[in-house]
């Protein structure tokens, strides 16, 4: 009784599915980076060694800009030996270059993940201004004031409490009218 492999129709399914890792080899750690030594002049600088197969420059998630680091994936691995040595404590810009060889068991399978998607810099900071700034409906408007009338009192109550006789103009009118009304 022989029994037959289980297909796996959905997307979800198949994307669970576990592969086998592929082998990367030939890939070479670079520290120490100048700022403005970006993916395409880095392409066109290690073009000069031989065949660059993909480029990893890592970035800020928040800012975008270079962290300082990245991986270089060649061809053959006697090339990414021969661009370690070479460039290893190579000066540029004021820095001093590190440069190691990485052995294919130590890359990790995730390395280069995003490699080929051209760069464009994070935009959180422009929708939390339109967050910050879009006009609020009525009712939140209600809201926040009723918010900050209660604070407000919070902080009256506080400074009466420490022997303070004090109000805010704009607030201590409305505030003080409101408890009369409310008893």
């Amino acid at each position: 009784m022989t029994e037959e492999p289980k297909v796996l129709k959905s997307t979800k399914a198949r994307k669970r599915r576990v592969q086998a890792p592929k082998e990367i080899h030939g890939v070479v750690y670079i520290g120490h980076l100048t700022e403005g030594f970006c993916e395409p002049q880095m392409r066109e600088y290690f073009k000069q060694f031989g065949n660059v197969k993909q480029l990893r420059l890592s970035r800020s998630k928040r800012t975008g800009g270079s962290k300082g680091y990245a991986f270089v994936q060649f061809e053959n691995d006697e090339v990414a030996k021969i661009v370690a040595d070479t460039m290893n404590g190579y000066s540029m810009f004021k820095k001093v270059m590190t440069c190691q060889h990485v052995p294919a068991e130590k890359v990790h399978p995730s390395v280069f993940r995003g490699a080929q998607r051209i760069f464009r810099r994070p935009k959180a900071h422009l929708l939390a201004g339109q967050r910050h700034n879009k006009v609020l409906t009525e009712r939140k408007e209600k809201l926040a004031a009723r918010k900050l009338k209660n604070k407000m009192q919070k902080r009256l109550d506080k400074l009466n409490k420490l022997g303070v006789n004090y109000t805010l103009p704009g607030h201590g009118n409305e505030i003080a009218e409101a408890k009369s009304e409310e008893k």
